[in-house]
């Protein structure tokens, strides 16, 4: 992992399992990986990486950065899961990855979309680890990437503006509950009772249900606050 620990894929997703499983865990500093994204690629290789986790730009950034004299001689084919999250998973990113690194033993199976929040301390819904992930084109014509059904324990409900449950296809905000859901947020009681109902938490994203599964559009308040300015 190359996550930062103060990010809940990388503190949760990563370094946690791997304390409760006794399993090895190669940790790269976020900075290295960003100036040199052949460094991640060349740890699984050297240590026989079987499972690593990355938002979608990662793979993104792989696939145009890295040169094959940056991985001369170096073998994925121990890497089985290759999760993606944290952010929208795009088919283009993948599929570019995939080619990229398919003659240095990388499997398109090993890619794992999931989805989760720190609200929920963290996963919520995992596609299949042993076949390719599923993709398409939904009724509004916007691609959608299967995330897999919900966990064990969790629920997800789309819902829409008057928090109205939708049908299957329809694309609304993502409601979820669950065993690991938080309480709330640590001494803002107003904040906690925007997002919290009736054990239900409004996660802010956008998306929708197909097949039982969760695809992701992306926020309902797309939103960077730079410098004081709304972008």
């Amino acid at each position: 992992s190359w996550l930062p620990l103060y990010h809940d894929m990388g503190l949760i997703g990563c370094v946690v399992p791997s304390l409760m499983h006794r399993a090895d865990l190669v940790l790269i500093r976020p900075e290295d990986f960003i100036a040199k994204p052949a460094l991640w690629l060349r740890a699984l290789s050297r240590h026989k990486g079987i499972i690593s986790t990355a938002p979608n730009f990662a793979y993104g950034l792989c696939a145009q950065r890295i040169r094959d004299e940056d991985i001369e001689g170096i073998d994925l084919s121990s890497w089985h899961i290759a999760l993606n999250g944290a952010e929208a998973v795009r088919s283009s990113t993948v599929d570019a990855f995939c080619e990229r690194f398919g003659p240095y033993g990388f499997k398109k199976e090993a890619i794992t979309p999931v989805y989760g929040l720190s609200e929920a301390a963290l996963a919520v819904c995992f596609s299949d680890f042993k076949s390719s992930y599923s993709s398409g084109i939904g009724a509004d014509g916007e691609e959608w990437i299967s995330l897999g059904p919900p966990l064990p324990g969790f629920d997800v409900s789309i819902r829409g503006p008057n928090r109205e449950e939708l049908q299957e296809g329809e694309q609304g905000v993502i409601w979820v509950r669950g065993p690991s859901l938080m309480e709330g947020y640590l001494n803002q009681p107003e904040a906690t009772a925007e997002v919290l109902e009736d054990g239900w938490l409004n996660t802010g994203d956008v998306g929708q249900l197909i097949a039982g599964e969760l695809s992701i559009a992306g926020r309902a308040k797309d939103l960077i606050i730079l410098n004081g300015r709304n972008v």
